[in-house]
C-alpha cells in the first residue's frame, strides 16, 4: 500500500510540475504576442506615414572638439598658391648622354612650363604668408587667391625670403591691411593623441579641412624627393594630399602647430601618414627671413 502511495504521489508531483510549465509557456506566448503586435503597429504606422525622422544631437556638448567653429576660424586665413616655372630640356631627351649633348650642343633647348599648386596661410594683418619653399621653387610667376575671391599676381607679391633646408618660404601681399591671420602655437607642448586639423587645397579643392590626431613626433630620416634637409616632423593621420603643401596644421584652439609638407604613400595619395614641420622651427626661420631675407647658420 505504501508502495503505491509513494508511486502515486510521485506521479502527482510530476503532473503538477507539468501543468505549471504548460501554464508559464502559454503565458509567455501570450505576452510575446502582445509585444509583437505593438512592434508591428509601430512599423506599419511609420511605413504608412512615409516620414523618416532624424535624431538631433548636441554636438556642442558631445565631448569632441568643436570642429565646426574651428573650421570657420581657420579657413579665412588659408590661401591658394599657384606658381609657374620654366624648365629647359634637351630636344634629344631619349639620347641625353654626354656624347649627344656635345654633338648637339648648338641646338636650342626646349622650354617646358611646370605649374605647382599649393597652400599658404596668413600670419599677420598686413599680409605676410607662410608656405613651403618647394611650392614656389624656381617660379617665374606666382598667383595667390584668397578665400574671399581676391587674387594677387606677380607684382602684387613680394618674396620676402626662402630657406631650402627647412622648406619654408615667406611671402607678402603688397598694399593690404586688416587681413585675417593665424597665430602660432608651441609645437613642443603637443602630445601624441592630440586632435589636429589640416587645412589646404588638395588637388585644387580650395578650403578643404581634414581632422586627425598627432600620430608621432620627432620623425627624421624621411626620404623625400623635395622637402627639408633638417627634419623633425610631426606625423599625423589627418588627410594630407598633393596641394596641401604649405598649409597649416592647427590644434583645437586654432593655433598653427605645424606646416603640412609631405606624405608617405605607395600610391601618391593619402594613406594616413602625413608630415608637418613643427611651428617652433617655422617661427625661428620666418623671423630671420623677415629681418634679413635669409637664414644664418653657424
Amino acid at each position: 500500500m505504501n508502495r503505491y502511495k509513494i508511486i502515486f504521489l510521485e506521479k502527482r508531483r510530476y503532473s503538477m510540475k507539468r501543468n505549471v510549465m504548460i501554464f508559464f509557456i502559454i503565458l509567455s506566448v501570450f505576452i510575446l504576442g502582445i509585444i509583437s503586435a505593438k512592434i508591428v503597429d509601430r512599423v506599419e504606422a511609420q511605413s504608412a506615414s512615409g516620414e523618416i525622422k532624424t535624431v538631433s544631437l548636441d554636438y556642442q556638448n558631445s565631448g569632441y572638439p568643436n570642429f565646426r567653429d574651428l573650421a570657420k576660424k581657420v579657413t579665412p586665413s588659408v590661401v591658394h598658391i599657384s606658381s609657374e616655372s620654366v624648365v629647359k630640356v634637351s630636344p634629344f631627351l631619349p639620347f641625353d648622354d654626354p656624347f649627344f649633348r656635345e654633338f648637339f650642343k648648338d641646338f636650342p633647348q626646349l622650354e617646358n612650363k611646370n605649374t605647382s599648386l599649393g597652400t599658404g596661410f596668413l600670419i599677420s594683418s598686413d599680409g605676410y604668408i607662410v608656405t613651403n619653399y618647394h611650392v614656389i621653387k624656381g617660379a617665374q610667376k606666382i598667383s595667390i587667391k584668397l578665400p574671399d575671391g581676391r587674387e594677387f599676381k606677380n607684382k602684387d607679391i613680394e618674396i620676402v625670403g626662402k630657406d631650402e633646408r627647412t622648406d619654408i618660404a615667406l611671402l607678402k601681399l603688397k598694399k593690404v591691411k586688416n587681413m585675417p591671420f593665424l597665430n602660432f602655437g608651441d609645437s613642443d607642448n603637443i602630445e601624441v593623441g592630440d586632435w589636429v586639423m589640416a587645412a589646404g587645397n588638395p588637388f585644387g579643392f580650395d578650403g578643404t579641412i581634414t581632422v586627425g590626431v598627432i600620430s608621432a613626433k620627432n620623425r627624421t630620416n624621411i626620404n623625400l624627393s623635395e622637402g627639408p634637409v633638417y627634419q623633425d616632423f610631426i606625423q599625423t593621420d589627418a588627410s594630407i594630399n598633393p596641394g596641401n603643401s604649405g598649409g597649416p596644421l592647427v590644434d583645437i584652439y586654432g593655433n598653427v602647430i605645424g606646416v603640412n609638407t609631405a606624405i608617405a604613400s605607395p600610391s601618391g595619395g593619402n594613406v594616413g601618414i602625413g608630415f608637418a614641420i613643427p611651428s617652433n622651427m617655422v617661427v625661428m626661420v620666418i623671423n630671420q627671413l623677415k629681418d634679413k631675407g635669409l637664414v644664418s647658420r653657424g
